[in-house]
């Protein structure tokens, strides 16, 4: 296990990734596909595991960092919609959570920027992520997309209790 990093930290050691995300953040848009990968930790430094490709609107699977012996921190995953919003989903938020991510970074379209944020150790977060649960007991996509609004709506009204922004950039043409 590693030392929790401040938020100061993580803004210093995620900067040199930006153009990475958005070079991938491009590529995705292009392609139609989120595109996205793990930061891993090692010995204090943090650097991306194997970029992945999934579907329009979710990727399945990611790569750990067990392949590089290190230890999962955060992620980094596109929305590529011309809708898609530079905000981590509730559903997003869950799956990095129950990961043991301290971070989570997202770019989108509308507008067209990346962002990070700070997964937060609040009261707040732990109540939001004992209701995570409820995305394992979807009884087909409707309902899953049901219970994905009730999520954002919880994680809206607690957003500055849950997240802490680091990083907000408009993506470079």
């Amino acid at each position: 296990m590693h030392a929790r990093l401040t938020a100061k930290e993580l803004k210093e050691k995620l900067e040199k990734y930006i153009p990475l995300m958005e070079k991938l953040h491009k590529r995705s848009t292009d392609i139609g596909r989120e595109l996205g990968f793990i930061f891993c930790v090692k010995d204090q430094n943090i650097f991306p595991s194997t970029v992945v490709e999934g579907e329009s609107r979710e990727i399945s699977e990611f790569v750990g960092c067990e392949p590089f012996d290190a230890t999962e921190i955060g992620s980094f995953h596109t929305h590529p919609s011309p809708l898609g919003v530079p905000l981590p989903a509730a559903q997003d938020l869950c799956y990095f959570m129950e990961r043991g991510h301290q971070f989570l970074c997202v770019s989108g379209n509308l507008p067209y920027y990346i962002g990070c944020w700070e997964i937060l150790d609040t009261p707040e977060r732990k109540e939001f992520e004992k209701k995570c649960e409820v995305f394992s007991q979807c009884k087909d996509l409707q309902d899953c997309w049901r219970k994905e609004l009730e999520m954002e709506e919880e994680m809206r009204k607690n957003w500055n209790k849950i997240l802490r922004t680091i990083i907000e950039k408009p993506i470079k043409d």
